[in-house]
């Protein structure tokens, strides 16, 4: 236990030395914008300066509001001053690595926690992120943030662990979308009875019900705003979409995720129907480019997906696992319909790590000498 701990701590330390160097590599309000999303620093410069979110004073929902409204509340978008945001996520980002460990360490002891805490330190991908205007820092944590409501939900199904699960949720999906039909995923798959029985059925609707109504105020207020239905981001996701009809397995360099120019924003909604259309007349070149994508997500991550495979395998039986998996599966489908930057999936590579953290103890375990 003291080694494992002590493991522990030194994983935590390289940990978030890596990612403030990485934060302090961003010391400009250029690099800043440059480096990553224009549209998410356009936004938050909008909700600081005027109080409203979208482009330069001009309401939009097309990106949703908690990442905005964070960099809206930590940087100053003056240009002689060091940015503020890559090191604060930094931080968020190191919370990461003793979250991932606590909860492998509950399920399969002290040195699961040890290999899902080094799985989260020292990945590539999580340990030295594009220190820039983009969302996946803050929402990968807000994914494991969820995970682990869930995961506590499940252990011990009450109510309110199930309306904080729900919460957090709710609050992920106000970053990105990519999770809103998990609560429903989830619901679908205990009752089908794929675990060992626990008290889900009255709780679970807490659970869904918080994740959903979260999302309310946000509705209201595109309704208020655009007249419209809006409950999540608006057209975000299209332009993949569309290149995805188009056969791009992978975003291209370029405004659009096909090369070429930017599709504009008001023409989005019908050249989403055409590329719907398109899919009903001949579905099979988009299912194929779909199976395609999903073969290149899990290139990308082979070893890390073939350890939780193997660590969800080993103890399927426990509903805690059962919800981890289903969260990082759900994930992942969903974007397989889109076309694919690397990127999209550091968010759920730290709910991956828990999972594998099990899957290498397993695998030393069964690789270790053998009583006779």
């Amino acid at each position: 236990m003291r080694a494992a701990l002590s493991a522990f701590l030194v994983l935590l330390g390289v940990g978030m030395g890596l990612r403030v160097s990485a934060g302090l590599t961003t010391d400009t309000l250029a690099k800043l914008r440059d480096s990553g999303r224009a549209d998410y620093l356009a936004f938050s410069r909008s909700l600081k300066e005027t109080g409203v979110l979208g482009w330069s004073g001009h309401a939009s929902a097309f990106r949703g509001p908690v990442y905005p409204l964070f960099l809206a509340s930590v940087e100053s978008f003056d240009a002689g001053r060091r940015p503020a945001s890559p090191l604060i996520e930094a931080g968020l980002c190191s919370l990461e690595m003793p979250l991932a460990g606590w909860l492998a360490w509950g399920l399969a002891g002290p040195w699961a926690g040890v290999a899902a805490a080094a799985l989260t330190s020292l990945h590539p991908a999580l340990s030295r992120p594009l220190p820039a205007a983009r969302v996946e820092p803050l929402y990968g944590f807000l994914l494991l943030l969820s995970a682990a409501g869930a995961a506590a939900w499940a252990r011990k199904p009450t109510m309110p662990r199930a309306a904080a699960a729900g919460l957090c949720i709710g609050l992920g999906l106000l970053c990105r979308s990519v999770l809103v039909l998990f609560p429903l995923i989830l619901a679908a798959v205990l009752a089908l009875g794929v675990t060992r029985p626990f008290d889900w059925k009255r709780s679970v609707w807490v659970l869904i019900g918080a994740a959903y109504l979260s999302l309310l105020p946000w509705t209201v207020r595109n309704w208020s705003q655009f007249g419209r239905f809006i409950p999540l981001e608006d057209h975000a996701a299209d332009r993949n979409l569309i290149a995805a009809v188009d056969g791009v397995i992978e975003n291209l360099e370029g405004p659009s995720p096909d090369g070429g120019p930017e599709i504009p924003f008001d023409e989005l909604g019908t050249r989403r129907q055409e590329a719907l259309a398109r899919i009903v007349r001949d579905p099979l070149p988009y299912l194929a480019s779909t199976l395609e994508r999903l073969g290149v997500m899990a290139s990308w991550h082979g070893p890390l997906l073939l350890l939780a495979g193997l660590g969800f395998l080993r103890r399927r039986d426990d509903p805690v696992v059962v919800v981890l998996a289903l969260m990082a599966g759900t994930f992942v489908l969903m974007h397989a319909p889109l076309s694919l930057e690397k990127r999209y999936l550091e968010p759920i590579l730290p709910v991956l790590a828990v999972l594998a953290g099990c899957g290498v103890l397993d695998w030393l375990k069964s690789a270790g000498p053998r009583s006779s």
